[in-house]
């Protein structure tokens, strides 16, 4: 018999933005991959959360209050810097970058899977 998720897992799981009361909140989350947090600021930047009769505002449901969406704006492109920054020196080392499949780092020359998810996670945590 599978386990049972329990109301909080399945909530996140249906819906992985609920809990974040700022953008750079996401960007931070260890628990996220890069693909999931394009998608919730995506979301959160999307018309869907503008907040009525002031467009500058987005208000996220499940968080606290509404944000800036320059502060949305802002979470993203910094989220796209350290990816940029991660895949950068991951091919200065001849690994795959942060944003490869599985597969691909599989299938990297017999490099070590193991080495290039470790330099590529150290260079999103550190940025």
């Amino acid at each position: 018999m599978s386990p049972r998720l329990t109301a909080e897992q399945l909530k996140s799981l249906l819906r992985p933005a609920i809990g974040f009361n700022r953008p750079g909140d996401v960007v931070k989350d260890p628990d996220l991959s890069v693909s999931e947090k394009r998608a919730i600021l995506s979301s959160w930047a999307s018309d869907s959360c503008a907040v009525e009769g002031k467009p500058y505002l987005r208000w996220m449901v499940g968080s606290d209050d509404p944000v800036p969406l320059g502060e949305v704006l802002e979470a993203r492109a910094r989220l796209d810097r350290m990816v940029a920054d991660a895949a950068g020196q991951a091919r200065r080392w001849g690994l795959p970058g942060p944003d490869q499949s599985a597969t691909d780092v599989r299938q990297n020359e017999g490099k070590s899977a193991l080495v290039a998810a470790t330099i590529s996670e150290a260079a999103l945590r550190s940025a």
